[in-house]
């Protein structure tokens, strides 16, 4: 694979991989890697949150149909 990238953002990679006594490729992997890992977790929490959204849905309407079954709670 060949990449290109600004020479700001190359330089940067470069430093980065020599002071780490790294090869150019292992950091760029490293920055890809968590990339994709927070990428995945933002897919995650979007899957959550709409799966307590349609949780909540759902004890809303469960809630109003036990009332109307059973009545009022007695505390």
């Amino acid at each position: 694979m060949s990449v290109s990238l600004p020479p700001d953002l190359a330089e940067f990679l470069e430093n980065r991989a020599r002071e780490r006594g790294t090869p150019v490729s292992a950091e760029l992997a490293e920055i890809v890697s968590r990339e994709r890992a927070a990428d995945e977790q933002q897919r995650l929490e979007r899957a959550l949150a709409l799966d307590a959204e349609d949780n909540r849905g759902f004890a809303r309407a469960a809630s109003h149909a036990a009332r109307e079954a059973f009545g009022e709670p007695e505390w």
